[in-house]
């Protein structure tokens, strides 16, 4: 009958290449005639379709990027936590290398000085990085104050056995603390000073024995939120293993 039943823009038609549309202008819109409305209906149907495809394809790619980056996450995260230097360090003035053995068989490498009569001993519990050669220092301050020191390697640092562990790194502490007992240095005159990583391992060995203090560096509440604060975007509290 003559009258418009569809509406589309110039730009869209002129890519209908080889077909010519009869138009009908009414109040400066452009109208397709009826016998070609379905036509441009398909082109139309056509574009979205594409485009609805290719938005799919970029959610699916980017759904399994970030797959990709959890499960990378959960099996290296030990990576992630660790940070042991193997190398062998020299033993300060005033303290002599011992050898250690943890409740599970490893094999630890530990530094020791004997108190002076009367005085305290430390046992030191350094962090997530380095070995007991990054903590001689502050070793040194407490062997200057008259006090003894013990500092352990954590398994897989230093020149110790095996791979660190959360479990691992407690059964290391507990080595260090039934070591000073095989001395006759009795708990109640022990210090734990946890230093980062350490103070996690020193807040739970206070927990199990009767020490005379805790004295804890850089702590934190635990790993598992230590790591979701890092991790923002993923639910990094949840993936955890070694949680401190």
């Amino acid at each position: 009958n003559g009258r418009p039943v569809g509406v589309m823009h110039l730009c869209d038609l002129k890519r209908l290449k080889g077909v010519e549309f009869p138009l009908y202008g009414e109040q400066g819109g452009l109208f397709l005639s009826p016998r070609f409305s379905s036509a441009a209906a398909k082109y139309l149907d056509s574009k979205g379709l594409a485009l609805k495809s290719f938005l799919s394809s970029l959610l699916l790619a980017g759904l399994l990027g970030y797959l990709t980056v959890l499960a990378g996450m959960y099996i290296f995260q030990r990576r992630l936590l660790y940070f042991p230097d193997r190398a062998a360090s020299p033993v300060p003035s005033g303290m002599q290398e011992v050898w250690l053995k943890s409740e599970d068989g490893v094999r630890l490498n530990a530094w020791f000085a004997k108190p002076a009569d009367g005085a305290a001993t430390v046992l030191y519990l350094h962090g997530n990085a380095g070995n007991l050669g990054t903590t001689a220092p502050r070793l040194q301050a407490y062997l200057d104050a008259g006090l003894g020191v013990l500092g352990i390697d954590w398994r897989g640092y230093g020149k110790s056995e095996g791979e660190p562990s959360e479990e691992g790194l407690y059964a290391d502490g507990r080595a260090g603390l039934a070591f000073l007992k095989e001395q006759g240095i009795p708990l109640g005159r022990v210090f734990l000073h946890g230093e980062s990583l350490g103070s996690g391992i020193a807040t739970q060995l206070a927990t199990e024995e009767s020490v005379a203090g805790l004295i804890l560096e850089a702590p934190y509440l635990s790993v598992a939120e230590a790591a979701q604060y890092h991790y923002p975007y993923l639910p990094a509290r949840w993936l955890v293993r070694d949680r401190f």
